[in-house]
């Protein structure tokens, strides 16, 4: 979840990595699709599997691996008038139907890196 406050309001966005059965991952706001791609077994209980996600003015971007390149986006929504993203205070992350998930994130600044694990279950 991407939102500029502390809750989920309408101009909140939704990115789903492994919807409808591991089958597809889309990206959402106020419950409606803007663009949903074929990921058939994106995920897997076996393995750690990274992603990236970023949103700048108003281009969101979702791929596979630990650095962003366009060969490895496979999502992107572009919001009209380009105005998302430069006040995004709140990322939330959940599972569902009571899966259990660990979540990694890393922050790069300059030089430096640090990474923090949540894991849900």
């Amino acid at each position: 979840m991407l939102t500029e406050e502390e809750r989920v309001t309408p101009n909140s966005y939704e990115i789903v990595l492994g919807g409808s059965q591991n089958q597809q991952s889309w990206i959402s706001r106020n419950l409606q699709h803007l663009v949903t791609a074929a990921t058939n077994q994106i995920l897997s209980q076996e393995e750690f599997r990274p992603f990236w996600i970023t949103w700048e003015g108003g281009n969101i971007q979702v791929g596979t691996g630990r650095v962003q390149t366009g060969e490895s986006r496979f999502m992107q929504w572009r919001e009209p008038g380009g105005s998302f993203g430069a006040n995004v205070r709140y990322v939330g992350f959940a599972t569902s139907d009571g899966a259990e998930g660990e979540f990694r994130l890393w922050r790069k600044e300059g030089k430096f890196a640090s990474e923090m694990v949540f894991q849900v279950r």
